[in-house]
């Protein structure tokens, strides 16, 4: 009897383990059945991959068309031209620029240029260096008895002329009352660094859109070009020859690089003769006679030193 009680106490006393026991069984059974653990590959997967496989072959394949067309294409002046007559350029995508600089370029120089009106009726262009401060040329405000200047955004201002250069020196700051404009950067020019071909903006209010627009403010004109050469004019100022058409109304505008920065200041043009067919050149003095001039002035625009390329 004794015995027979020693068993049974045995059995309660290693139930958790015979519990345990079962359920590593129960486990090991359920693995062994097909597709719980080892799954069958995924139809889906493979389709994708088949599909990826079959544009890479169709990349690779238009790849090795452009090198054929590379090799059996010819120069023909700036462009590769290829047996067919189109451009190489052509079979390329279209670059696309995310520079903010760039894509609001035009509602930067809208924003910054303002149209100089005397008293006597004369005009024509300037652009903020500070929130308050406008550079223009000598020759738009030379004995001016009263300044005004605006532009859509900021609407009309009173200007006083802060300091002013001579007809060589054909530099001269105005200045507002209130800080509202939008100041351009002044490009610091590297003397090491050749300009010719640069693409340029030129920006201002030529008098033939003055005088056919009907809106308080003419629209600013915006006209794009190169720079031809870097010449010392008269007086030994450095100046850029370049051929973005500028007329009367544009003289104190900005000429800027594609960025937006300004490399000049549209001050003169020149006319080919009556009867020749002669490209104008149009001259702006450079922005390292601003950059002394604003010096001399005790001024510190914001300057820019980043490069923007041809």
């Amino acid at each position: 009897m004794n015995e027979n009680n020693k068993i049974i106490n045995l059995s309660k006393d290693n139930w958790p383990f015979l519990t345990l026991l079962g359920l590593l069984i129960i486990l090991f059974l359920w693995v062994l059945i097909p597709g719980n653990v080892i799954r069958k590959p995924n139809a889906n997967l493979s389709s994708d991959v088949t599909k990826l496989e079959k544009e890479k072959k169709l990349l690779l394949e238009e790849i090795d068309k452009l090198d054929q067309a590379l090799q059996t294409a010819s120069c023909d002046g700036e462009f590769l031209t290829l047996p067919d007559g189109s451009k190489v350029e052509d079979l390329l995508p279209p670059s696309i620029s995310t520079d903010p600089d760039t894509v609001n370029l035009v509602e930067k120089l809208e924003a910054s240029s303002v149209l100089v009106q005397r008293g006597d009726g004369g005009f024509g262009t300037g652009f903020f260096i500070s929130e308050d401060i406008i550079m223009t040329n000598f020759h738009v405000v030379e004995n001016a008895k009263s300044i005004g200047v605006g532009n859509s955004k900021i609407g009309y201002r009173d200007a006083k002329i802060l300091k002013k250069g001579n007809l060589e020196r054909d530099l001269a700051l105005l200045q507002i009352t209130n800080k509202v404009g939008i100041p351009l950067s002044i490009k610091s020019l590297n003397n090491k660094f050749d300009f010719k071909l640069t693409d340029i903006l030129a920006a201002g209010y030529p008098g033939v859109v003055i005088q056919t627009d009907t809106n308080f403010f003419p629209d600013l004109t915006i006209t794009r070009g190169t720079i031809s050469s870097e010449q010392k004019i008269k007086g030994g100022f450095e100046a850029f020859y370049h051929t973005a058409k500028i007329a009367r109304g544009n003289s104190g505008g900005p000429l800027t690089d594609k960025c937006g920065d300004v490399l000049g200041i549209n001050t003169w043009g020149t006319e080919s003769e009556q009867g020749k067919n002669e490209e104008n050149f149009f001259i702006s003095l450079k922005s390292e006679e601003i950059l002394q001039f604003l010096k001399d002035s005790n001024i510190k625009p914001s300057i820019s030193n980043k490069s923007c390329g041809k």
